[in-house]
């Protein structure tokens, strides 16, 4: 990136650029801007190993690429049940703290489009930098729920999430489960949540 290519944002299309050519393409269909990168790693790769796929193929790829948590909406399910009306509930499996930076960075960009207060749901294993991931919202999140991962032997406990939450300056509370009702609630200022 930067030196072999380069991509960009433009008029809502995906402008890369290498050796090859330059090629307009519409905007990967995951969220967020670090999705950007990532799309233009995989048309470097592409175009590398067969630098004679056409467009049309490329424009195909990033617009019917699906990664399942990662920054993924979810529209119905149990979870959006127990969310207020008009709630977003986002989905990710970021775990470091690169991970906690591009995602506090689309969340922030959601908050531009669309402001809405964000809670954080967060569980983590025990091995990962908990703190490092979620330094990065604050400022941003209004309330992180620390949870259990279910079933999972090398998951920190909900308090010692909200622990390292509150070690960064977020506003945090543990839960039992993700499942809890106290993880949802209409808010007083009558937007709708983001959950997160």
């Amino acid at each position: 990136m930067g030196r072999d290519f380069t991509v960009h944002e433009e008029n809502g299309r995906l402008v890369y650029e290498d050796a090859i050519g330059l090629l307009d393409l519409p905007l990967p269909r995951l969220a967020g801007r670090h999705q950007h990168i990532n799309a233009a790693n995989a048309l470097a790769a592409l175009r590398a190993i067969e630098p004679d796929l056409s467009a049309r193929l490329l424009e195909r790829g990033l617009s019917e690429a699906d990664w399942p948590a990662r920054l993924q909406r979810l529209r119905g399910g149990r979870l959006v049940d127990l969310a207020p009306p008009r709630a977003e509930v986002w989905l990710d499996g970021g775990h470091n703290e690169e991970g906690g930076r591009v995602l506090a960075e689309a969340m922030a960009d959601f908050e531009e489009q669309s402001p809405r207060p964000l809670v954080l749901i967060c569980g983590t294993l025990n091995t990962k930098d908990t703190a490092g991931f979620l330094r990065h919202f604050k400022g941003l999140a209004q309330e992180t729920l620390a949870v259990p991962i279910s079933g999972e032997h090398s998951g920190r406990p909900g308090e010692e999430v909200a622990v390292f939450a509150q070690s960064v300056g977020l506003n945090a509370a543990a839960c039992r489960a993700w499942k809890q009702r106290c993880v949802f609630w209409p808010p007083a200022t009558g937007l709708s949540r983001r959950a997160f």
